[in-house]
């Protein structure tokens, strides 16, 4: 059995012969723009400056930047990429050169959905803030975020033909999340379906990645249709989520 086959079984919510290596097992790809990826600093496709830290071999949003203190005027003050100037021929041909395709799966990285993106312009006290303020623009923003992502998906599809999408929005720290449920559920579960709609209208696999404390979200992203989650940290009981949906996700 090749490492595909045996990652398809677990995809499939099957017993696999042995556990997947996510080291070996896979041809992973960050998608472009979503971050800056190299060391020092540098910009995403959006504007904002990222800082590479070599005690955490990562990047993060360099501190003391300018930030979006709200968002009543962000069709202005926020500039979506456009991506139909890039050659992404030119591009997948250099991402892909070395993929196994018949031995390993592709994945794809695709960082920052709906909160994590909103944080990197507005920072987190006034993301938060902002579902409060000006919750209609925070779904005007959301909705227009939601569908520059399915037409990057599209890209992905068309240009790459991805296995996995692995979609990225941080939720929680360790021990609770940073909003509600029924904040969660209003603002970032209607965008976050249809990312997993579309995902799944391209033939994708579609793997959720949120980080902290998550527990509450995971029967409603079960009935979404996600096929896997990860990381699932341990400040989640990750055994009572493992005997209820094991054989979902």
């Amino acid at each position: 059995m090749t490492p595909r086959e045996n990652l398809l079984l677990t995809y499939e919510h099957k017993i696999p012969e042995s556990v997947p290596n996510g080291f070996k097992d896979y041809d992973v790809w960050f998608a472009y723009g979503e971050r800056y990826y190299g060391e020092g600093t540098g910009k995403d496709w959006f504007g904002i400056e990222w800082t590479y830290t070599p005690e955490m071999h990562s990047q993060t949003v360099t501190p003391g930047q300018d930030e979006l203190e709200d968002l009543e005027n962000w069709k202005e003050d926020i500039h979506f990429p456009d991506l139909d100037s890039y050659d992404w021929v030119q591009i997948a041909a250099e991402a892909t050169k070395n993929w196994d395709r018949e031995n390993r799966m592709s994945l794809c990285m695709f960082l920052n959905g709906p909160f994590e993106r909103l944080m990197t312009i507005m920072g987190f006290e006034n993301a938060l803030c902002a579902f409060l303020e000006t919750p209609d623009e925070v779904h005007e923003f959301f909705q227009a975020l939601t569908d520059y992502k399915c037409r990057y998906l599209e890209i992905m599809k068309k240009y790459f033909n991805f296995d996995i999408i692995v979609y990225h929005d941080d939720w929680g720290n360790n021990g609770n999340m940073f909003f509600s449920m029924n904040m969660w559920k209003e603002f970032l579960m209607p965008y976050i379906q249809q990312v997993i709609d579309k995902t799944h209208e391209l033939g994708m696999i579609f793997e959720m990645h949120s980080c902290g404390y998550i527990q509450p979200t995971i029967p409603y992203l079960v009935d979404m249709g996600i096929d896997a989650i990860q990381p699932l940290q341990y400040c989640n009981d990750v055994a009572a989520i493992k005997k209820e949906f094991g054989d979902k996700i």
